[in-house]
């Protein structure tokens, strides 16, 4: 059996290593908070990064996460939300969207059950999708 050894100028080599790089540098930049109490998507984020994950404590109570509009800035850059709730309490974390948007066509969005996950993209201008 004969092989031909790959170089870093055969095109598929050098996709794939292109795609490993900027993996791991959205892997690095990823921003992530572990809230306790009601807050907005983005409201105090300042860096910039693809993709935001929250981990929700909602031990003392309900918390409800509140998202952006979608016509605002961070949305218009493509920025998607992941939210997780992390505890075990009878309480839920609500996903509230801003105005009269809407969650997969509902007013809100509950995460009930310990590690429930959702993770947000805009699918139209008034419609958050569930990816």
């Amino acid at each position: 059996m004969s092989t031909t050894p790959l170089n870093a100028s055969t095109t598929s080599i050098s996709l794939y290593h292109e795609s490993i790089n900027e993996n791991a540098r959205r892997a690095r930049f990823l921003n992530a908070a572990s809230p306790v109490a009601n807050f907005t998507v983005w409201a105090d984020d300042t860096g910039g990064a693809p993709i935001d994950v929250y981990y929700v404590d909602c031990t003392s109570g309900t918390v409800t996460v509140t998202l952006p509009a979608i016509a605002s800035a961070d949305v218009a850059l493509g920025r998607a939300v992941r939210i997780v709730r992390v505890d075990a309490s009878g309480n839920s974390v609500t996903v509230d969207p801003n105005g009269s948007e809407i969650v997969r066509g509902s007013a809100t969005f509950t995460l009930a059950s310990q590690w429930d996950s959702v993770l947000l993209h805009p699918r139209t201008s008034s419609d958050w999708a569930i990816l």
